[in-house]
């Protein structure tokens, strides 16, 4: 095997996986985008999408196919699938049909222990690989998902709560390690301090700016990752995010790395000069 040193960024195609709570805006984010429409939440949006609601996983791949056949005359830049937890409920209604289990859980007794997930990810490790030959084209790949509270268990401290992406275990795993950026969405709420009342204690107040982000910042209450050097928080606009990246990818970290100060001898006595 011949062996060959790369060196410098490689600017690829981005696999990018958004998620949050309902109605914060992530399907938005994706109206610029060819999008595979597997939830049936894009009545209100402007977009160009594939209706596979109610499908089946095949379906999906048949609109990958077809994306892979006509790549050059789809304008968009970027394939967008909506909701990938919308796509495990299919794989899972599939799975427990194809075992006659009657209950609809790949958990079902009915089914030898493990045999329900080694399923589902297989199917999904399938789909993966799949979107990779999407983006090998030239496309960024968006994933959309719903956000659910998952307690972690870190040995360096108490477990505690965070927002994470909705999907089983294993399968969450490996979708985090496949992507280049995963965002969590949230409207910017804050907390406000009211005057206690008689002899009860201070309440807190919930209020918001209305403000939707995407949060890439290393925080303990939510899930989130970037192979990109992206700001903590981001506008929920695709432009926004794509001009963060832009920005990113064109520094050199010459803005990470500052000169050392030039010291010089004048009278006998060291000088800095800026």
């Amino acid at each position: 095997m011949e062996i060959k040193i790369n060196k410098g960024k490689k600017k690829k195609p981005l696999k990018i996986g958004v998620f949050g709570q309902g109605a914060t805006g992530k399907s938005t984010l994706a109206k610029d985008a060819l999008i595979a429409d597997v939830e049936g939440g894009l009545n209100e949006i402007d977009c160009e999408s594939v209706d596979l609601v109610g499908g089946t996983t095949e379906d999906l791949f048949d609109f990958l196919r077809y994306v892979h056949k006509h790549n050059k005359d789809i304008k968009q830049d970027t394939i967008a699938i909506d909701s990938i937890d919308w796509v495990e409920k299919q794989i899972h209604a599939e799975i427990c049909a194809e075992r006659g289990v009657k209950s609809g859980s790949i958990n079902d007794k009915a089914l030898a222990f493990g045999v329900g997930h080694q399923m589902s990810m297989a199917r999904f490790v399938k789909l993966f690989k799949s979107l990779d030959m999407i983006r090998d084209l030239g496309f960024n790949i968006l994933i959309i998902s719903h956000a659910k509270i998952q307690t972690l268990n870190d040995p360096n401290v108490d477990s505690y709560d965070r927002w994470d992406v909705s999907l089983e275990k294993n399968v969450r795993n490996y979708f985090r390690e496949w992507l280049d950026i995963l965002c969590y969405v949230n409207i910017e709420t804050f907390t406000v301090k009211q005057e206690a009342q008689g002899f009860s204690g201070a309440k807190f107040k919930p209020t918001t700016t209305g403000r939707r982000l995407l949060n890439i910042g290393n925080d303990p209450s939510y899930e989130s990752k970037t192979r990109v050097a992206l700001p903590d928080k981001i506008d929920l606009d695709w432009k926004a995010l794509m001009s963060a990246i832009e920005v990113a990818r064109a520094d050199k970290g010459d803005t990470a790395k500052q000169e050392p100060k030039k010291k010089e001898k004048k009278d006998g006595k060291e000088h800095i000069r800026l």
